[in-house]
């Protein structure tokens, strides 16, 4: 956002240059502000779009696109009126800032920015989408969340009642835990969770709860058990006999 913050400087400075001493050359400054500040602005949300937001979050992106239409109306009039007084062509591409009318219209009334947009001739092909883009709130997943609990006090009472004696019993008690810890986990930061593992073979990516359960399963707890065979146990206890 600070990108976006700093282009919105950079313009404002080059529209007040321009409102003092109109010329091409200031102009076409402003022309390249412009475009290199309303990209900024929607490769940002474009970002926003695939991230878990809070709901203080997504008011905030909302606000913030409201604050930009109300810009680009005051842009687009300023460069209106000096084109003329220059007498050269002033237009915007069709998909001007079509990200953020999509998602505004998902989520806010956006009539009444449709019709100042139409007023001052920008395009409204975001308005028009019939699929409009969404943000995405977290949500805790309750169900993923108690699930995991059980899982995990399955885990602890099989690991203090059930002594492990064999290698498959170590395995699933391990796995386990792990898919529990991870439903807790993804279900209260649901969306957040990205694991990038590096193995000697192979790289390992994982989203969610099977990111976390990539993590925990592949991070080590305390070492495994010996297990001994049958012969191996006689042996000892032949010995201890003696």
């Amino acid at each position: 956002m600070k990108d976006v913050e700093n282009k919105n400087n950079i313009l404002n400075s080059e529209m007040s240059q321009l409102l003092n001493n109109i010329n091409l050359v200031q102009y076409n400054k402003v022309l390249e502000s412009g475009s290199s500040f309303f990209t900024e602005f929607e490769e940002y949300l474009k970002k926003q779009t695939h991230t878990w937001l809070s709901k203080a979050d997504k008011e905030d992106i909302l606000n913030s696109i409201e604050n930009i239409f109300d810009f680009s109306i005051t842009y687009v009039s300023m460069l209106n009126s000096v084109s003329k007084n220059l007498k050269t062509e002033f237009t915007l591409p069709n998909n001007f800032l079509a990200t953020s009318q999509s998602v505004y219209k998902k989520h806010r009334k956006y009539e009444k920015f449709e019709a100042l947009f139409n007023e001052n001739g920008i395009p409204i092909s975001g308005f028009k989408q019939k699929k409009a883009i969404s943000l995405q709130t977290e949500k805790h997943d309750f169900i993923s969340i108690i699930i995991g609990f059980i899982l995990v006090a399955t885990s602890i009472i099989l690991s203090y009642v059930i002594v492990e004696s064999t290698g498959t019993q170590y395995f699933i008690n391990r796995a386990l835990l792990s898919v529990g810890l991870a439903l807790i986990l993804s279900g209260i930061g649901k969306g957040y969770i990205n694991v990038k593992w590096k193995g000697k073979r192979a790289i390992i990516t994982a989203v969610g709860s099977f990111g976390v359960f990539v993590l925990l399963y592949l991070i080590n707890p305390p070492s495994p058990p010996e297990y001994k065979t049958k012969s191996e146990l006689e042996q000892i206890k032949n010995e201890l006999n003696k």
